[in-house]
């Protein structure tokens, strides 16, 4: 079996990287259908590390927008 270190390292270089564009994106707030909120940094960073996985994982499937 692989250790999946290496993988959550580069997961979290990703997010931290991504801090400064997310903090722009905190109060783009939008509602979800249960009424729950979801930010534009949420969706960037569900994108992005789905984006990540998908290249390091090939096969993985990941759901599409929760």
């Amino acid at each position: 079996m692989t250790s999946v270190s290496p993988l959550l390292r580069r997961v979290q270089t990703l997010i931290l990287d991504s801090l400064p564009q997310m903090q722009a994106m905190r109060y783009d707030i939008t509602w979800k259908p249960d009424g729950s909120p979801v930010t534009a940094a949420d969706l960037f960073l569900e994108h992005e590390i789905s984006a990540l996985l998908r290249r390091e994982l090939p096969g993985l499937r990941c759901r599409a927008n929760s």
